[in-house]
């Protein structure tokens, strides 16, 4: 994987910085299904982010992505339902200024 992460963040380094020259950033993420060498143990995934940090890369697991991603859509749901009264009330707003 570390091969991997070097030849990704290599080629990323050179088209880069032949577009932007200078003043850009990059991340690798790596999505992946279970633990590296299936030890899902604090020990191994600090492990693994400690050494893909200096190359800005990180792992992300399938899992944690779906149930972050669902909980941001439900907040999202959530904060619409707050400002929904606001919302009707500006469409209102609106619809009477067209007549």
């Amino acid at each position: 994987m570390i091969k991997q992460v070097k030849k990704y963040h290599d080629a990323l380094n050179k088209v880069l910085s032949a577009i932007y020259q200078t003043n850009y950033s990059f991340e690798i993420l790596f999505v992946l299904g279970r633990p590296i060498d299936n030890n899902d143990s604090i020990e191994n995934r600090e492990l693994v982010a400690n050494i893909l940090k200096p190359m800005n890369a990180r792992v992300v697991y399938y899992q944690e992505l779906i149930e972050n991603a669902y909980k941001a859509y439900n907040e999202y749901i959530a904060a619409n339902k707050q400002s929904q009264p606001l919302i009707d009330m500006f469409s209102q707003l609106e619809s009477s200024m067209d007549d």
